[in-house]
């Protein structure tokens, strides 16, 4: 008495698999990438978390920035020097006004 299943019923239910999933095509985008080179998309997911990093970090030292200047601003103004003689004149020479 066989139990198992016999090559003609292994075949059919292998060919039934395979007709399923052929009706269901992927599209365009992840037909490109399946068909990269294995290393070229793991350097391309590496440049990608890198990319997201970096990004993490810029937001973080923006948010940096805005702090120190709200609290630069907070405080009071400090008082207006007026700039040296020789500053003046080449503040004027280059287009500034001479007060």
């Amino acid at each position: 008495m066989n139990h198992g299943r016999t090559k003609k019923e292994v075949k059919r239910d292998r060919e039934s698999h395979y007709e399923g999933l052929a009706e269901c095509t992927p599209d365009q985008k992840a037909r490109d990438w399946f068909r990269r080179p294995a290393g070229v998309q793991m350097m391309i997911q590496a440049q990608a978390e890198q990319i997201r990093q970096i990004d993490d970090l810029y937001a973080e030292k923006c948010r940096e920035v805005a702090e120190l200047r709200k609290r630069d601003t907070a405080k009071e103004p400090a008082a207006v020097k007026r700039p040296e003689r020789k500053d003046r004149m080449l503040h004027t020479f280059l287009g500034g006004h001479h007060d």
